[in-house]
């Protein structure tokens, strides 16, 4: 026992002593924190410290302004294991920086600023087995710089700007588990870039340039279980392309620009348990695309183009609980198109185009508890619609064209919680009958927005559950053409008049549903009160209720209403029309056509229009002189159309038309005539085609132009003079493209522009002096873009209120940017969200009231930008604040989001 205590005392004396030394031999300007753990950073560092203790184990360099590093730089620490050299202004390293270091394991040379490897720089880490060069700029790579890793497991290149891989450059890494290419400017991959990485885990290359993968690119990866493909080009996918992957889990495909699933892709992932497909341009979904995956639990189908679902399109998806099919454009859904899902809890359908549903469509669904249907165009729901689920808990209806409801519809619902259906076309007459008893028994169910009237006029706004029997009409009159949906402005049991909202559809320029032309528009104010007296008295239920006068009275009670509130075109409106047939006109000056099978422009259109609507047609193409000449239309539409050209002159005989939109369409090119004879168009919807390019001249006859949206297209290149004539021009949008680069004095001549979108591009720097001539501009968005750095003057605009450059590669801001805003109210500016240091002081933005709001929790850090924007409404950032410093200031939010893959 003895001899146990006193050899406890030897070791701890030991210990003891092996700190000491260490602690005195602890380089300046760092903490050995323990015996073989060395911490260094400060600004004050400008070379690595020495001397290294030669039992460090762990050395960290971060946030330093070393910006080289020489050949042995770390002395003879042979034990060293673990190297963070991060956050520094490193730009060169000596091919034998890391002589003398055979144990190495772990190495991060991650947000420096390199550009470049040494071709034997790693020779002496025959043992390393993670490295990380994220965050730099390395232009390329190749087989030599990896020859002696062997061993190496895990190697990070993401932020980089790396554009190709070179044939065989991961080759020698036969160990890689995990290899992180993300965020670079790779546009292709080599067929065989992967094939001796059998190991391989974890593989991203998201956020790059890629439109195709090549078949077999993954062959060679038989422990795939990650694969990171989101936000590149990818317009296609090859049947076989994952045939060699069984064990793949997490397949990420959103964001990009697939068209197709083919039939069987995804047969062979049997372990899939994620997989994210939404923000794509997906038109159909081929059956069998999906084969058995007994693990996958959601399926993220939104925001793409179907228009239908194949029968027994998922039903190999026996496991699946949410399905997200919103924001696509279909039009009904079939009976059989979900059958196999009977573990689904939640189906999501909003804003579609929703015009029918099958009575059979929710067969098989008996655990289904929540389904959200709202934002369609819904007139009717088929009766025993939700038969077959029973368990469902709540259903959201809101925002259609639903005028009645089948007697009994929700009866099986027995655990029904909520149901919304503010926002219909409810009609109120004898019909209306089944919703408001069913109301009347479960008004707690509803919601604080309770369904009221659209029709008849005398009763639009009054909730449906306070009616009384003999308020509601009858249809044996001739009826007038009536608005198809409203939005409720009045609260619960205050009948006020409701504005009509308008039906949507899904090819948007904003994001969210297009204004589509309602039926004619109705009086928003109440008349005076004395003729409000009497129409009460004339339309008295006394003179109405007569069997013999009754029906006449009633009719010229709807004559007398229309005509005192100004409303008389409406009752022409609901009369035989001189109108096509596949067309509906209102007030006889505004003409909507939708028809499927509509493949040229109709005969006989009303020659006094001047709103004219093409909405989900099959128009292909539009040839000059097609639309004929008028000098009455003011704007026209063309909405998810088929349209795939635009012949010059098109438009020549429209000289007063003052907008146009042609969206939502597989619209390629646009001819450089095409404005020709349009003098006084002021807006210009371009948006949700296909353009790749602009061609010069595209705007010289649109001098008037104020609006221009280009939303949501393929561009990648601007000609530098191509807006050069839109003088006028107030709002410009070219987000959601794929333009890498801003030619130099692309927007000098836009000295009116207010608005610049240029979000979701490729853009990776900002020309200084881009923006230095739009003197007027208020609002400008960078957001979703490749920019790591901000050129000093970039931002010339004095008037600038809105500033967003969110999810870009920002890391710091150059002192002076924002040095011309010096008289700014700058209400928004949104940070990227990988940021880290804040803004530097003293760039001199004069505001009051700003509300900060963080993206991660703060941690720490400098609190420049703070103590110099003391006017903005509302800044977005993520550098990292210390919450002390933060606290108490009323105009300062914190809140810190779920990080979005």
């Amino acid at each position: 026992m003895r001899h146990m205590e006193q050899s406890g005392w030897v070791l701890l004396l030991v210990g003891l002593h092996v700190a000491c030394v260490a602690r005195a031999q602890c380089p300046e300007q760092c903490q050995c924190v323990r015996a073989a753990q060395v911490e260094c950073s400060g600004a004050s560092i400008t070379a690595v410290p020495s001397p290294i203790p030669e039992n460090t184990m762990t050395l960290q360099i971060i946030n330093t302004r070393i910006t080289e590093l020489g050949a042995a730089s770390f002395g003879n620490a042979s034990m060293l294991i673990g190297l963070r050299i991060e956050k520094n202004d490193l730009s060169r390293i000596s091919p034998r920086a890391f002589q003398y270091l055979p144990s190495l394991r772990y190495l991060s040379l991650a947000s420096n600023k390199l550009r470049e490897l040494p071709v034997k720089v790693f020779e002496p880490l025959g043992q390393l087995e993670s490295l990380l060069l994220s965050s730099n700029q390395i232009l390329h790579i190749e087989p030599s710089h990896f020859a002696p890793l062997s061993n190496l497991k895990e190697l990070q290149l993401h932020g980089n700007n790396l554009h190709e891989l070179t044939e065989g450059v991961f080759d020698p890494l036969t160990s890689l588990t995990k290899l992180n290419l993300a965020r670079n400017n790779i546009d292709h991959l080599p067929p065989q870039a992967f094939e001796r990485l059998t190991r391989l885990q974890v593989l991203r290359l998201y956020e790059n340039r890629l439109r195709q993968i090549p078949a077999g690119a993954f062959d060679g990866l038989p422990e795939l279980e990650e694969l990171g493909l989101h936000q590149n080009q990818l317009e296609t996918l090859s049947p076989e392309l994952f045939v060699h992957n069984e064990r793949l889990q997490k397949l990420y495909l959103s964001n990009n620009l697939i068209t197709a699933l083919p039939s069987g892709v995804f047969l062979p992932l049997h372990a899939l348990s994620k997989i994210t497909l939404h923000v794509n341009q997906l038109r159909e979904i081929a059956p069998g695309a999906f084969g058995p995956m007994p693990n996958l639990k959601e399926l993220w189908l939104y925001d793409n183009e179907l228009t239908g679902l194949p029968e027994g399109v998922f039903s190999n998806l026996t496991q699946l609980q949410l399905l997200v099919l919103s924001k696509n454009q279909m039009r009904s859904v079939s009976a059989g198109a979900f059958q196999g899902l009977g573990e689904l809890l939640e189906l999501s359908l909003h804003s579609n185009a929703l015009q029918r549903l099958d009575a059979e469509a929710f067969r098989g669904l008996p655990k289904l508890q929540n389904i959200s249907l709202q934002n369609n165009q819904l007139r009717a729901l088929p009766q025993g619609l939700f038969g077959a689920t029973p368990a469902l808990r709540k259903v959201q209806l809101q925002v259609n064209v639903l005028e009645y409801l089948p007697a009994g519809v929700f009866a099986p619902l027995t655990a029904l919680q909520e149901v919304r259906l503010h926002n219909n076309s409810w009609h109120c007459n004898e019909k209306i009958l089944a919703l408001k008893t069913w109301l009347e028994a479960n008004q707690h169910k509803v919601g604080e927005i309770p369904p009221v009237c659209a029709l008849p006029l005398l009763l639009r706004g009054a909730p449906i559950v306070g009616l009384q029997r003999d308020q509601l009409l009858s249809d044996g009159l001739p009826v007038t053409a009536e608005p198809e949906s409203f939005t409720a402005t009045s609260r619960p049991g205050t009948p006020l008049s409701a504005r009509p909202s308008k039906p949507a559809s899904t090819a948007t320029e904003t994001g969210h549903p297009t204004v589509l032309p309602a039926a004619p528009g109705l009086a928003e104010e109440e008349e005076e009160e004395k003729t409000s007296s009497f129409l009460e008295e004339f339309c008295s239920h006394e003179f109405t209720a007569d069997p013999v006068m009754g029906p006449v009275m009633l009719f010229l009670c709807r004559v007398m209403v229309y005509t005192v509130l100004g409303l008389g075109s409406l009752l022409v409106g609901g009369l035989p029309q001189p109108c096509p047939p596949s067309c509906q006109c209102y007030d006889i000056s505004k003409v909507f056509c939708s028809e499927e099978r509509m493949r040229e422009i109709p005969a006989g259109l009303p020659g006094n229009a001047t709103q004219l609507f093409f909405v989900e047609t099959a128009l292909s193409s539009l040839r000059s002189g097609a639309l004929g000449s008028s000098t009455t239309l003011t704007k026209l539409v063309f909405l998810n159309n088929n349209i795939q050209v635009l012949e010059a002159g098109t438009f020549q005989g429209l000289p007063n038309l003052t907008e146009l939109e042609v969206s939502g369409n597989p619209l390629s090119a646009v001819s450089p005539g095409l404005l020709a004879g349009l003098p006084s168009l002021s807006k210009l919807s371009l948006g949700s085609n296909a353009i790749r390019s602009l061609e010069p001249g595209l705007f010289g006859a649109a001098g008037s132009l104020q609006d221009l949206r280009l939303r949501r297209n393929k561009i990648e290149v601007l000609p530098p003079e191509i807006f050069h004539p839109l003088r006028h021009l107030h709002t410009l949008d070219l987000s959601q493209n794929a333009v890498a680069e801003l030619p130099p004095g692309l927007f000098a001549p836009l000295t009116s522009l207010r608005i610049l979108k240029l979000s979701d591009n490729l853009l990776a720097q900002v020309p200084p002096g881009a923006f230095s001539s739009l003197g007027h501009l208020s609002e400008l968005h960078l957001d979703g873009n490749r920019l790591a750095e901000l050129p000093r003057g970039a931002f010339g605009t004095p008037q600038l209120l809105d500033l967003s450059v969110a999810r870009n590669r920002l890391e710091t801001v150059p002192e002076g940017v924002f040095a011309n805003l010096s008289e700014a109210s700058l209400r928004g500016f949104a940070w990227s969200r990988t940021a880290r240091p804040c803004l530097p002081a003293g760039d001199g933005l004069r505001a009051t009231g700003a509300k900060s709001q963080q993206r991660r929790p703060p941690r720490g850090g400098r609190g420049g930008l703070i103590s110099t924007i003391r006017g903005a409404k509302a800044i977005t950032l993520a550098c990292h604040l210390p919450q002390a410093q933060l606290a108490g200031k009323p105009w300062v939010t914190l809140d810190s989001p779920q990080e979005l893959r």
